[in-house]
């Protein structure tokens, strides 16, 4: 495996907070500086969308396995493509025996990749003075659910409008989606996949089997990279990486020398003990495995929602219809049986109000980000809690 080069601690903890966290921090350095200018675009006939972030990087392409970070530019751009930059760098950095090019990388107000150079463009032929144009393609957004009937077991992953289903037997088959009445609907000649939330059906021939989406049932690994953590959850040939923005990334197993290596098109990620490696777009950090975490702790306790908010500081988890709420800093505990939730069809929104008429409590989860006003985490669900004429507000996710 590629050993990891060593470049200042600014430069890697920066690019881990965009490729997990989805943002950057600006250093200010007393070096001597050079500057590339350039433009940033894409061919789609797309307008870019309010509050895009556009993330500029200088990176050394001299390995064959992995590329490596010179320096890198943040941008939040008032109109559309193209967009201008001027990257500032040490030329000190620069090697004359050494190869360098330009990425580039627009993501959307939730910190989802959008667009992203499918390969670097060369710099430093030559021409100090050149004006670099960076042509970006739409990035692959892919999610994975495994499902179960009474029957079989199989897992589907789901991109750009398509769904690949990893049936028994290693046969796999790839339906496009069509319009339908309710849910996503997936079909290949007689083979027919329709999905809403939990609930899924897959008919073959006329013959329909329901199923249910399940929860990974794998072992799972917690790791930190710069103080930043993530899990990794297994299963057969696939890893689930959970990142700090929410985004889950399904990974399939792939040959290595030693230890364990998965991939997909714009990850990869490779263990072996408490040792890791994970690999965005090119550039490679190292990972270390860490004890879990109190959300960790708390789906093997078998809870299934936790959510948490500020001023005053409270925690929430729900497994089934139990609630256990901690309030104000941990000096009010409160444990209820609620009643089943009550979905609004429009929004999504579910209700569960406690059972027990001494309590007044309400709380309302919607599938709408929230951002952590202390930490600035986003979570993917908004949660209101109303208790005895108090709010409280904070985010929350499924473990």
């Amino acid at each position: 495996m590629q050993e990891i080069h060593n470049r200042s601690v600014t430069s890697i903890a920066a690019l881990l907070c965009f490729v997990l966290l989805s943002g950057f921090w600006n250093s200010a350095s007393a070096a001597k500086t050079a500057t590339i200018a350039g433009t940033v675009a894409y061919r789609e006939r797309i307008a870019l969308f309010p509050d895009a972030t556009v993330h500029v990087l200088l990176v050394d392409l001299s390995s064959k396995s992995s590329d490596f970070l010179i320096a890198h530019e943040t941008l939040k751009p008032k109109g559309q493509v193209p967009i201008h930059f001027k990257l500032q760098y040490n030329p000190s950095a620069i090697k004359p025996d050494r190869n360098y090019g330009i990425r580039a990388i627009i993501e959307d107000r939730e910190g989802k990749i959008r667009w992203t150079t499918p390969k670097a463009v060369p710099v430093f032929r030559g021409d100090t003075k050149q004006r670099v144009e960076v042509l970006l393609s739409q990035a692959t957004n892919t999610t994975t659910q495994t499902y179960l009937t009474e029957s079989l077991r199989f897992r589907a992953i789901f991109a750009n409008r398509k769904a690949q289903l990893i049936l028994p037997g290693g046969k796999n088959a790839t339906l496009r989606q069509v319009a339908a009445a309710s849910g996503a609907k997936y079909t290949l000649g007689p083979l027919t996949f329709w999905t809403k939330g939990s609930e899924a059906m897959i008919t073959v021939g006329g013959i329909s089997l329901p199923a249910k989406a399940q929860k990974l049932a794998g072992r799972g690994n917690h790791y930190i990279v710069e103080g930043i953590r993530f899990s990794a959850s297994f299963e057969e040939d696939f890893a689930w990486l959970t990142l700090p923005n929410a985004q889950q990334q399904v990974l399939k197993s792939e040959p290595t020398a030693r230890g364990a290596k998965y991939s997909n098109p714009g990850l990869n990620f490779w263990s072996k003990g408490t040792e890791a490696l994970i690999e965005f777009y090119g550039i490679w950090f190292q990972a270390k495995q860490v004890p879990a975490g109190p959300w960790e702790k708390a789906k093997k306790n078998g809870v299934e929602f936790r959510a948490v908010g500020q001023e005053p500081g409270w925690v929430l988890e729900l497994k089934g219809e139990q609630l256990d709420l901690v309030t104000d800093y941990g000096q009010t505990r409160i444990c209820a049986q609620l009643d089943a939730p009550v979905v609004d069809p429009k929004t999504g929104t579910k209700t569960y109000r406690a059972l027990s008429g001494a309590l007044k409590l309400t709380i309302k989860i919607q599938d709408k980000i929230h951002y952590d006003i202390m930490s600035g985490e986003p979570f993917p669900a908004s949660v209101i809690i109303n208790l005895n004429g108090l709010q409280y507000q904070g985010g929350g996710r499924m473990l």
